[in-house]
């Protein structure tokens, strides 16, 4: 028997061989890519474009960091008067701006109080600051303190960097974003104190002034910030 090999044949069959298995391997290589790109690609996207920036609650220190003006009030010893201006009170640095035009603007006089308008949803709260209170810890007659309660029993809030020393270690004391914060109380003998939310401590500093049962059962009352104002409110109601 003569067996007949058809080269041509053979060439014909291998190339169709050769070229089916280039197409499949082109497939795979093309649907890996697919994989890759929407697996790896999407979740960037996402995150840059529709992922809102993570911030803390807003305060008065945060507008200033964010350079947002305020409605305020200043009161001017000149003029003897309040002046409505646009503010921003950097309460870590203890400064004091308005604006005037498009110009951020430093005071050249002394201010000794001063009101912020801070707006939240459709609240608007207003805060009152005032300085020249006695020297204490590292605080002078220029520091600015938020004042919770006014009256001859004032209760007093200060955030500014002068009570670094009272802050944790770990925190830098020229770090604006710091929240630390500390109460004072004015009283009417011109005195200044530090109050600690701690009934021992306040009773303490406070005793020589209570001549009433009921504003002494507040002052055993003490557990937070409400409550510290709660009592401030009944030693100015306390004849």
């Amino acid at each position: 028997m003569i067996i007949v090999f058809n080269s041509n044949a053979y060439k014909t069959s291998n190339m169709k061989l050769i070229f089916s298995v280039l197409f499949s391997l082109m497939l795979v290589y093309v649907t890996a890519q697919t994989t890759i790109s929407s697996s790896e690609y999407t979740p960037r996207l996402m995150a840059k474009s529709i992922l809102p920036p993570v911030e803390g609650k807003t305060t008065l220190q945060t507008k200033f960091l964010r350079n947002e003006w305020s409605a305020g009030k200043v009161f001017l010893p000149s003029t003897n008067r309040f002046v409505e201006l646009p503010l921003m009170f950097d309460q870590f640095r203890n400064k004091l701006y308005y604006l005037e035009g498009q110009n951020m603007m430093a005071f050249a006089e002394p201010v000794s109080q001063f009101t912020i308008e801070y707006k939240e949803e459709k609240n608007v709260y207003t805060f009152l600051f005032k300085n020249n209170f006695p020297p204490i810890h590292s605080n002078d007659q220029s520091t600015y303190y938020e004042v919770l309660v006014d009256g001859k029993y004032s209760l007093l809030r200060c955030k500014a960097n002068t009570i670094a020393a009272y802050k944790p270690s770990e925190v830098k004391s020229e770090d604006p974003n710091y929240d630390k914060e500390m109460f004072y109380a004015f009283l009417p003998d011109g005195k200044i104190v530090h109050l600690q939310l701690n009934k021992e401590q306040i009773n303490s500093q406070l005793a020589p002034y209570i001549k009433s049962a009921a504003v002494l059962t507040d002052c055993n009352k003490i557990k937070n910030e409400k409550n510290l104002r709660e009592l401030f409110i009944s030693l100015n109601e306390m004849k």
